[in-house]
């Protein structure tokens, strides 16, 4: 049988696809293929050397926030490539551990929501952690936090404050990335 979603009770937050054994749901224009894409053509052109962060930003009211810092003129690092999501629920761990190997030094998950964040992000998150460890990656590599609209400055300091740990940290070691992508099939 077919995994089917009812778009009348479903509330969009994307938190079933990474949790189906399977693979057998996806999210209408955030399928697993889309969002790899999207990490290729983010990282296609960073250097060997070049520290590069992948920043995954909730689409509603974190995406807001990244807005208002840029129109507040605020400034952050531009070694920060943001991916918007529906919600961090929506990731597992094969999306951020292909952000590593497609040539992130560091994540950052953005979360706009409370409720979501409380229900899925908390857990999943240590499971993100659990994964980075057991491929050899420092878990100070991945950064999360919940950034509610009131709150949207912080973002700014995020990027900075991530990515100046993750520069003295150095890139990510071009053997753990090839190792990666052999066990991802990437």
């Amino acid at each position: 049988k077919v995994a089917s979603i009812n778009p009348f009770t479903c509330t969009g937050c994307g938190a079933c696809v990474p949790e189906c054994p399977r693979e057998a749901i996806e999210f209408a224009n955030y399928t697993r293929e889309q969002i790899i894409a999207a990490l290729r053509g983010l990282l296609a052109d960073k250097g060997p050397d070049e520290v590069r962060v992948v920043a995954f930003v909730e689409s509603t009211i974190a995406c807001t926030g990244a807005d208002f810092v840029g129109l507040d003129r605020m400034s952050y690092t531009p070694k920060v490539a943001i991916i918007r999501v529906p919600t961090i629920a929506r990731l597992g761990k094969k999306e951020i551990l292909a952000a590593f190997a497609l040539g992130a030094d560091g994540v950052v998950l953005i979360e706009g929501q409370h409720d979501i964040y409380e229900r899925f992000v908390k857990e999943r998150v240590q499971a993100f952690y659990d994964a980075l460890m057991e491929e050899g990656i420092e878990d100070i590599r991945l950064y999360e936090s919940l950034v509610e609209l009131p709150a949207y400055r912080k973002i700014a300091a995020i990027f900075n404050e991530h990515v100046a740990m993750i520069e003295e940290l150095g890139p990510l070691p071009e053997d753990v990335r090839e190792a990666l992508k052999e066990k991802l099939g990437l």
